[in-house]
């Protein structure tokens, strides 16, 4: 398919035609956007200031009205716009007339609306281009008297557009090509190319074909407008639902990833064109939201343990074969959700995901439940599902997502260390560094038996020594791979390297650090 490259950044507009003045605090769409999130942070039981509380005292928080949205991929979006929704060029009599229109030498601009002439002279380009030449040559005319420079590449590919040419009263069809937007670019099209119609064709007598372009960029304010507008309701839609869910006990994780998706979505029209040129506009409201989505990813609150329950005697029953656990958010339940569990003290024979019904509750079964004493289970929510997962990379697990489980058998591991002979560092022999390590870990103890519930697989590689003014420095590196009845437990690689006046010294030296190291995984 062949490709035609064709670039528009608008700039320094102003200039050349009077724009309509836009409402740069919108106060009507902010208000609503932070009043969401007043409400949002008071259902989540999160403090708000009295100064908030009255600022939204009396405002109602109503759906926003339908309006275009800013899309994920394009640089002005209204709507999402597939291939086949472009409107292709619609029949243009293309006509031989004795009369040259007057418009041939550019035609001065009408108020919002500016002009452009292109042309393509036959035999420059195939007969069936010419159409799409001259009409692109005006856009660029367009360009020009726009002051444009070259931000980002808009590939355009070609579609086939039907025609019609009227020659001595006869209509007969041809295809000619016409360049529309590739699907992965969305609007800016709105302003730059769907609103650059073509208004009139020409073709003389020498075969030249003529094309009058026309583009009203008072459109481009109120597209500006549109953005900022659209961004803040989506806001503030996000923002109510959530608030909605928690007061009426219908909290699910998905009312996160709903937000997670939301505040993507914005900092992908923040990389648009108009989305760098407005995005101060909407940075308070944008931030608010983050931090309660942040918020509400920390506020999990976990009650859990082996499954237990009173029998008719009002003795309670223990079954370790199950582990039950409850997940809510300040008291409202946390229905449907998933959540990876990271175990200290041991490990448990159990699925990697675990999740809550819709009432918030979970149960799963176990087997083994290997360590010294008792293990900690903390949970987090498994955001694998989600755009905005990375939001909350830093986001760290509460002690309040955490619960206690007793072990019901020690593990045993079995070791094998692969690299030099360590012997001759003594006290300090890898083999049991390691089996401090596993014992402190996971109360695991080392056995020769191929039985064994862990098998440790240790790489240590200490380097060559390189002598540096004087000093050797040797590096090191370590790998501990832990495999258990389901897999890959644990495993970690770490470097460091020692400094010293003799080599044996300087392999110590780098030995000690990278077990120093390995005691803090």
């Amino acid at each position: 398919m062949r490709k035609v490259v064709f670039t528009l950044s608008l700039m320094m507009v102003a200039s050349l035609v009077s724009l309509p003045v836009l409402g740069q605090d919108y106060p009507e769409v902010r208000s609503r956007a932070g009043c969401a999130q007043v409400e949002l942070a008071m259902a989540m039981g999160d403090p708000v200031s009295p100064q908030d509380k009255a600022a939204c005292e009396g405002f109602t928080v109503k759906p926003a009205a339908e309006k275009p949205k800013p899309d994920a991929t394009g640089d002005v979006v209204f709507q999402t716009v597939k291939k086949e929704d472009f409107k292709q060029v619609t029949t243009v009599p293309v006509v031989k007339v004795k009369s040259k229109p007057g418009w041939l030498n550019g035609k001065p601009a009408e108020g919002d609306i500016i002009y452009g002439v292109g042309l393509a002279k036959k035999r420059s380009v195939a007969e069936e281009k010419m159409l799409l030449v001259a009409m692109q040559r005006g856009m660029l005319e367009i360009a020009a008297q726009l002051q444009v420079k070259i931000d980002s590449t808009l590939e355009m590919e070609d579609a086939e557009m039907s025609a019609s040419v009227t020659r001595g009263g006869k209509t007969k069809s041809q295809h000619a090509s016409y360049s529309s937007i590739s699907e992965s670019t969305r609007m800016m099209v709105q302003g730059a190319v769907e609103d650059a119609r073509l208004v009139d064709t020409y073709k003389d007598k020498k075969g030249t074909m003529w094309a009058l372009m026309s583009l009203d960029i008072g459109k481009i304010a109120a597209q500006e407008q549109a953005v900022v507008e659209s961004v803040l309701n989506t806001l503030a839609d996000a923002a109510l639902a959530a608030a909605n869910a928690l007061t009426n006990d219908e909290f699910s994780q998905e009312l996160l990833l709903s937000i997670l998706d939301t505040l993507m979505e914005i900092r992908a029209v923040e990389r648009t064109k108009i989305g760098k040129k407005m995005k101060h506009l909407w940075r308070k409201e944008y931030e608010g939201l983050l931090r309660l989505a942040k918020a509400m990813a920390e506020c999990i609150q976990v009650r859990g343990g082996y499954l237990s329950w009173k029998d008719d005697a009002g003795e309670i029953q223990t079954n370790k074969n199950y582990v039950a656990f409850a997940a809510a958010c300040n008291g409202k339940r946390l229905a449907n959700a998933k959540f990876t569990a990271k175990i200290d003290g041991g490990f448990v024979d159990m699925p990697d995901i675990l999740e809550t019904d819709d009432r918030g509750r979970g149960k799963v079964k176990v087997g083994k439940t290997f360590g010294s004493d008792r293990l900690t289970i903390a949970l987090a929510h498994d955001l694998s599902g989600s755009r905005g997962a990375k939001l909350l990379k830093r986001v760290r697990t509460s002690n309040k997502s955490e619960f206690e489980i007793r072990a019901t058998a020690k593990p045993q591991a079995n070791l094998k260390v692969q690299g030099l002979d360590l012997s001759w560092l003594g006290k300090y022999g890898l083999s049991d560094a390691i089996e401090a390590w596993l014992q402190k870990k996971w109360g695991a103890e080392i056995v020769r038996s191929k039985r064994a519930q862990l098998k440790v697989t240790v790489l240590f590689s200490l380097g060559d020594a390189v002598e540096v003014r004087g000093r050797y420095s040797v590096p090191v590196d370590l790998t501990v791979t832990v495999t258990g009845p389901r897999g890959t437990l644990f495993e970690k690689s770490g470097r460091h390297g020692g400094l010293a006046k003799t080599e044996h010294k300087a392999r110590e030296q780098a030995f000690k650090r990278i077990v120093r190291a390995m005691k803090k995984w």
